[in-house]
Formats: C-alpha cells, sequence, structure tokens
C-alpha cells in the first residue's frame, strides 16, 4: 500500500492528511503528526542563579578580606589606634562619685575606647585619629553651646578644652597624633553634678596609661 506524497511546501496537505512542518518524517496515512520532544524548562535560570550565587560569594569573600586589610592597615599606621588600656572601673568610680562598671572595650576602625554605666551615670573615654582632631573639638564647643556654656582651656596636650554642666560634662585634647575625649553624663534626667574636672582628671589618667 502506497500512501500520497507530503505536498511541497507552502502546499496545504490532501484530505485526510494532517498536515507536518515540511522536511520533518511523516507518519503512517492516518496518523497524527510526530509530535516535537518536549523542551526542558527551567535549565538556564537555574545555570543563572548558580553563577550569581558563586558571584556573590567570592565577591563577599574578597569584600571581607579588603576590609580586614584596610582595618588592620590604618590601625598599623595611624598613631594612637589599636589596642588601648582602661582606667579601672573603680577608678573612675572614685573619680565621678558614682559607682560604674566597665561594659565596653572597644576597638574599630578609626577609633578606640572605653564605656562606663551605672548609678545612672555614663562614661565614655574615645581615642580617635588625629585627622578628625579639629572636627571632634568643634563638635564639643558646639555641644557646650547648646548647653548654654563656653568650654574652658585645659592644660593637658595640645587645643584641650572643656565644659561642664548638671547633665554632661566633657574634655578633649590632641596628644601624640591623635584625638582623646572624654564624656561623663547622665544617663537620665537626674543632676549629676558639675563634672568638667573629673572628665579632665579622666583625659589625664586616660593618657598616662597608654
Amino acid at each position: 500500500m502506497s500512501y500520497p506524497p507530503p505536498p511541497p511546501p507552502g502546499q496545504p496537505p490532501p484530505p485526510g492528511q494532517p498536515y507536518q512542518p515540511y522536511g520533518q518524517p511523516v507518519p503512517p496515512y492516518g496518523q497524527p503528526p510526530y509530535a516535537q520532544p518536549p523542551r526542558k524548562k527551567g535549565s538556564g535560570c537555574l545555570i543563572a542563579a548558580i553563577i550569581t550565587l558563586v558571584v556573590l560569594v567570592v565577591v563577599c569573600g574578597v569584600g571581607g578580606f579588603v576590609v580586614w586589610r584596610v582595618v588592620d592597615t590604618v590601625k598599623d599606621s595611624v598613631p594612637g589606634l589599636g589596642d588601648v588600656e582602661c582606667p579601672t572601673a573603680a577608678e573612675v568610680s572614685d573619680v565621678v562619685g558614682h559607682d560604674v562598671e566597665l561594659v565596653l572595650d572597644a576597638d574599630i576602625i578609626i577609633a578606640a575606647g572605653c564605656n562606663y554605666s551605672g548609678s545612672g551615670v555614663g562614661v565614655t573615654i574615645t581615642e580617635g585619629a588625629g585627622l578628625i582632631a579639629d572636627e571632634e573639638i568643634e563638635a564639643v564647643r558646639s555641644t557646650a553651646a547648646g548647653y548654654g556654656v563656653e568650654p574652658e582651656p585645659i592644660d593637658v596636650g595640645d587645643d584641650g578644652i572643656a565644659f561642664g554642666t548638671p547633665q554632661r560634662s566633657e574634655a578633649i585634647t590632641k596628644h601624640d597624633g591623635s584625638v582623646i575625649g572624654v564624656e561623663v553624663f547622665s544617663e537620665g534626667t537626674r543632676n549629676i553634678g558639675n563634672q568638667k574636672d573629673a572628665a579632665v582628671e579622666l583625659l589625664e589618667a586616660f593618657i598616662d596609661l597608654n
């Protein structure tokens, strides 16, 4: 038994013969055309997702290494940064007249310092890079102005100033390529007294230790 040949390109099939794309195998007469093999779905998206994940892992790893190197380089090249020695909590408590505890001995990219807290009183001693010294001293002047007082020069380091109010007292100075500041403040609304002299004393103590 013979079957009619497939029609030329662009011609419809004869009656009873289903259309089959030109060049495709022709099924036996009366049978449906051969089905196209199913396309695989999602493989392209999966590959793209895997590539993206790998790139993110590489970038994050390199980025973390770069940040670590920057921090390490800054500590090695900028005076006044790196590990610091903090006055003991007992020493600070005696100076400010309130019991406090050392709650943080921190060392970050551009600053290092000590943080004390207790009895509603907070004390912060911070040492930063000398390149920000002028800005930090001006910030203390602005803070003092906000409390309606004028900072006074102190005989500690270079360009040192200090001010005191019943809620906040600060002292700051330049020393050995760095800037060092002390803040004594009320952690609430209570009056803790003018602590300017205490801030200056703690500033001197920190410099002596480091």
